[in-house]
């Protein structure tokens, strides 16, 4: 897995790091650059993010219909870094795509190094501040349900239940549906010892 070594770039680099619902807990949803999952399975907040994004990079994903909702997110015209080892998945969804062949951890290895020669930029405080915004946004309609007192349990508050009483090393299994979706959106991965 190349979790950790995302991790570092988008620290060194302050990018804002979205996730497909198979790789949700790469980057923890407490971290100020994690925006959640973005596709079908999603919140509002990585949607939006991915969307108005100038340039997205794609680790190791099919670009498939769930995690670009339709290939709406992010929109056609979108300039497009994939990183893949298969070469049949490079550029296959996303014209404007400059497709990378190889191991993800070792190609994100290596584009770190190469930022590191560069030295490290000035965070892009205007993203940064609208990534923020968008999460905000996300949380503030999120919590009336995760909250909520209502009877039989709503599902958002479920998940999020769930994931505040978890140990540090628990180990969470989903299910696709409707599950998925509030697995996506209510659950967070809060500890690097969880998977």
């Amino acid at each position: 897995s190349a979790g950790a070594e995302i991790g570092q770039l988008a620290r060194f680099l302050s990018i804002p790091v979205a996730t497909a619902l198979n790789a949700k807990g790469v980057i923890l949803d407490n971290d100020p650059l994690s925006i959640g999952v973005a596709g079908e399975y999603s919140r509002s907040c990585a949607n939006l993010a991915v969307h108005e994004a100038d340039l997205v990079i794609f680790v190791g994903s099919q670009t498939g219909g769930l995690v670009t909702r339709g290939w709406s997110v992010p929109e056609e015209s979108a300039k497009v870094v994939h990183i893949d080892i298969n070469p049949e998945n490079l550029g296959r969804n996303y014209m404007h795509t400059t497709g990378v062949c190889g191991d993800a951890k070792t190609e994100i290895m290596q584009m770190t190094e190469a930022a590191k020669l560069s030295g490290k930029p000035a965070p892009q405080r205007e993203w940064l501040d609208r990534i923020s915004e968008l999460k905000a946004v996300w949380r503030k309609s999120a919590q009336q349900f995760e909250t909520s007192d209502d009877i039989p349990i709503r599902p958002e508050r479920l998940c999020r239940d769930i994931s505040d009483m978890l140990p540090d090393d628990a180990i969470v299994v989903g299910d696709t549906g409707h599950a998925g979706i509030w697995m996506a959106q209510n659950f967070y991965a809060t500890s690097e010892k969880q998977t």
